[in-house]
């Protein structure tokens, strides 16, 4: 026989050993990715336990207002989306409320001290992620991502990326546009609700510095400039809250300024000088970010990864590199799988693969430095404000940068950075306005 015949007669039993292979190859992937799937339901804290993180959410305190709730703002980013049910404008009002059914309608504010007024702030911040498509959108982002299924279908694909590297350069460019604040769509729970906290930081700190207008044109005494200056904060809120609440929120500030009474000793005194002003400045920032819950949740969830003792370190590394070469040396179809089962089992139980670690890492430091970049902004509010009030003399400028820094950083910074509080002690009940409506 010659060799062409003998190379004709071999070519079936070759292609048959290599559909064989390729068919045990993908029997072994399967298993696998089916394996690791099963015990990411079994064991939520693989893909991360959604109810552990509502009883995170659950502890948190609430706004002085009634209903009591907690603002998307204060909310832990594992949190519950929604804090409280309702519709843009009425915390707490159930959305099934008819519009057409006649009814009296009245509103009262209640202040204690100052820190209602502040509040007040996070209330709008609810209201406007009510009212935002875009906010919206970020919020089924992340829901979605939060969903079993997704959580499932995570460490599925990261079990899969293990054997295949199936993502290529995806996670790598991922990253890249995060640290370059470039848009991306979100394709998992990590940037989507990188992406939402960005949102709400920014808005957060548009409210403050409208509602810090508001309070600046409630002190001028000129007529024409302070109706400038209050127009100017009232169109600010109209564009994130609507109309309704941009004018209920000048109505509360200018029924609470009404009981401000400030000392003539701070306004004959000194304003701050520079390195008083970053003095105070640093110590709100640091009493901010301490009782910050946001702030306190990343730091813990990267704890995890950056708090690993030296026997976990060697026990990855001996238990990685043994499975490793036991799935390349390893004859037969039997010692190899289980060799690569139980490496990315190993894998999975310790948080996924290298890669993915380092990405969630990056995400938090990220939500992370939104967050200080924040307080840092807010706190700079306060007390550039305040040593302007001083100078001018603006009762109501003075006392809402004083409530700012007691909602920021605790009733206990206040006399650390002003020495005197001005703001009122007594609950004051002021019934803003009564509508009937048909």
């Amino acid at each position: 026989m010659t060799p062409r015949a003998i190379a004709s007669d071999n070519q079936p039993n070759t292609l048959r050993a290599g559909v064989v292979f390729t068919g045990l190859a993908l029997v072994r992937l399967a298993s696998i990715v089916a394996c690791l799937s099963i015990l990411s339901v079994w064991n939520p804290a693989l893909a991360g336990s959604e109810e552990s993180a509502q009883a995170t959410a659950g502890s948190q305190p609430t706004a002085s207002f009634a209903p009591a709730y907690v603002s998307d703002w204060s909310l832990p980013f594992n949190g519950s989306l929604r804090a409280h049910p309702g519709v843009p404008g009425q915390p707490g009002e159930s959305s099934g409320t008819s519009a057409n059914k006649p009814r009296l309608q009245a509103r009262v504010s209640v202040f204690a001290s100052g820190e209602s007024i502040a509040k007040r702030v996070d209330q709008l911040l609810d209201i406007g992620i009510a009212r935002s498509p875009e906010a919206q959108a970020l919020d089924r982002s992340v829901s979605h991502y939060r969903s079993t299924t997704q959580r499932t279908a995570s460490v599925a694909k990261d079990a899969l990326d293990t054997v295949t590297d199936y993502r290529g350069i995806s996670m790598s460019t991922s990253a890249g546009k995060t640290i370059l604040g470039q848009d991306q769509k979100p394709t998992n729970r990590g940037l989507a609700e990188y992406q939402r906290q960005i949102y709400i930081d920014k808005l957060h700190v548009r409210l403050v510095s409208s509602m810090m207008q508001l309070a600046m044109g409630l002190g001028i005494s000129d007529n024409s400039r302070r109706q400038q200056v209050i127009a100017a904060g009232l169109k600010s809120l109209n564009q994130v809250v609507g109309p309704e609440e941009a004018d209920r929120t000048l109505e509360m500030v200018t029924a609470w300024s009404q009981n401000i009474s400030v000392p003539q000793s701070i306004f004959s005194g000194h304003p701050w000088d520079t390195i008083e002003r970053d003095t105070k400045l640093k110590c709100i920032v640091e009493h901010a970010a301490s009782r910050d819950p946001v702030v306190d949740e990343i730091k813990q969830r990267v704890g995890k990864y950056a708090n690993r003792t030296k026997a976990a370190r060697v026990t990855t590394t001996v238990v990685q590199t043994a499975l490793n070469a036991i799935s390349f040396a390893a004859p037969g179809w039997v010692i190899g799988p289980c060799a690569d089962l139980a490496l990315a089992g190993f894998i999975q139980a310790n948080g996924g693969t290298e890669e993915k670690k380092l990405r969630e890492e990056i995400y938090l430091s990220k939500r992370l430095e939104s967050r200080s970049r924040v307080i840092g902004d807010e706190a700079a509010l306060a007390v550039d404000n305040y040593r302007f009030a001083v100078v001018t003399h603006n009762s109501p400028l003075l006392a809402f940068s004083e409530a700012l820094v007691g909602n920021l950083s605790g009733q206990e910074a206040v006399p650390e950075v002003f020495g005197l509080s001005v703001l009122p002690t007594e609950k004051k009940s002021v019934v803003s306005t009564v509508e009937h409506k048909m």
